[in-house]
């Protein structure tokens, strides 16, 4: 396994026992410690994706969960309207991710698309070769990290299976498989 992905896991960790969110994340208290901790403001926007992309005459916008702009100490994460709620929560830390991990080091705009959450199949090669492809999979890491702290194939047991398990953290059952997948 990458040790961006190692390290993206250990972050989202780190933040989750420092703010004691052992349970369900709340992405408001992530933005506040962000904020603080980068001295930056954090914003996030909801809007349709597909309209922008009509707008701007760039289709594949349509398939974006989100982007995070940075203009000096300011990032806005904006969140594709059309996704379920669940994938706009998984949208927006995965954002946050980008945000934990620096990806976003200069004034500069990541746009993030819906790619797979398996992250144990990540040739080495790529972990080498292509940092945008590494930032996404570091923030996709981040993201479920965060989402569902310290859950693994005992928990989903105990909750009653997948579904349960998804509906008690607020993510898809994608999250849910992609998380215990990791072991």
């Amino acid at each position: 396994m990458c040790k961006e992905i190692i390290e993206a896991r250990e972050e989202a960790k780190k933040i989750t026992n420092v703010l004691g969110m052992h349970d369900k994340a709340d992405l408001d208290i992530v933005v506040n410690y962000l904020e603080n901790k980068f001295d930056c403001k954090i914003e996030t926007v909801r809007f349709n994706f597909a309209q922008l992309a009509k707008k701007l005459d760039m289709p594949e916008l349509t398939n974006a969960g989100g982007y995070v702009l940075k203009e000096k100490n300011q990032f806005t994460i904006a969140i594709n309207s059309l996704l379920m709620p669940t994938f706009q929560r998984f949208a927006i830390a995965h954002e946050l991710g980008h945000i934990a991990l620096n990806h976003m080091s200069s004034e500069s705009r990541m746009l993030s698309f819906l790619i797979k959450y398996d992250l144990d199949d990540i040739p080495m090669d790529l972990c080498k070769s292509d940092s945008y492809f590494m930032n996404e999979q570091s923030a996709n890491a981040f993201a479920l990290e965060l989402l569902l702290p310290n859950v693994d194939n005992d928990d989903v047991v105990q909750y009653g299976g997948i579904e349960k398990t998804a509906l008690k953290y607020n993510v898809s059952e994608e999250a849910v498989k992609a998380k215990i997948k990791k072991g």
